[in-house]
């Protein structure tokens, strides 16, 4: 979704746009950061496509978390357990 121009929306998501616009701006964003798992670098992240500034540790954090958490799977840890290791590593004493 992040790399979809606001001014492209379909009918429905600029309904959707309408109804909660900082929900739809959060997830755009959250879509972004998503991209730092996708090898492809047509993939990596486009913050010229949001409406809300992403600041500059969240990019890292996101990368780091995805690194920690894959590396944890490989490990053998459940997806809950990498997740939950992978958040930890970011926030020591938790």
């Amino acid at each position: 979704m992040h790399d979809v121009p606001y001014d492209r929306f379909t009918t429905l998501q600029k309904r959707a746009y309408r109804q909660a616009p900082h929900l739809v701006d959060v997830l755009k964003a959250a879509d972004c950061l998503d991209r730092y798992r996708l090898p492809h670098t047509r993939w990596w992240p486009d913050l010229t496509r949001l409406r809300i500034t992403v600041p500059d540790w969240l990019q890292p954090a996101a990368f780091a978390l995805i690194v920690r958490s894959e590396q944890a799977a490989l490990d053998g840890a459940t997806d809950a357990c990498a997740l939950a290791a992978a958040r930890r590593s970011l926030t020591p004493g938790q």
